[in-house]
């Protein structure tokens, strides 16, 4: 059976192989005519091949985009990675989630940091004036005075003269 159009490509370019015309392909019928279906048994061969114009110029590839939303919302996540993290979807994947694992924790821990550093403001200003920290805490408790520590901080820091009246608060005797 011949083919209809350029014929088969191989390595070199295109073989010359036999053109059939459509009548030559009809003639063509197989033998048992119920298998032969509506175009005698030559299935798409018996339809003339439209080949498009030949391009002209250079042709740009298509530009890649995402298989989906969620990929390119990760991939932008990862912007600003080292190597194939910022770019490839699976590495991106792995180094996105472990920032967030340590986004997570981090913002326990800068809880901790701040109050580790308020403790000790409060400590350092509470020995200048002759009083450790833990006393300082316990007399604020006993005398009803409700100051957080990071006011208490914040007044040693920037209002030494209002700690210091705070501080002579606790140690009046009741």
């Amino acid at each position: 059976m011949f083919r209809l159009g350029l014929g088969r490509a191989f390595a070199g370019g295109l073989c010359a192989a036999p053109q059939a015309t459509a009548s030559a392909a009809y003639s063509m019928a197989p033998a048992v005519a119920h298998r032969a279906g509506p175009l005698g048994g030559l299935g798409r061969a018996a339809l003339p091949h439209v080949l498009p114009a030949p391009l002209t110029g250079a042709v740009a590839a298509p530009a890649r985009g995402f298989a989906s939303r969620k990929h390119k919302k990760l991939i932008k996540m990862a912007k600003g990675y080292r190597g194939r993290a910022n770019s490839v979807y699976s590495v991106a994947l792995q180094r996105v989630t472990k920032a967030l694992q340590y986004a997570y924790r981090d913002r326990k821990v800068k809880k901790r940091e701040f109050r580790k550093t308020w403790i000790e403001r409060i400590n350092a200003a509470g020995r200048q004036h002759g009083i450790g920290y833990s006393r300082l805490i316990n007399g604020l408790e006993r005398s009803n005075i409700e100051l957080n520590r990071k006011v208490l901080a914040d007044l040693a820091v920037t209002e030494p003269m209002s700690f210091k009246s705070v501080i002579a608060t606790i140690k009046q005797p009741k």
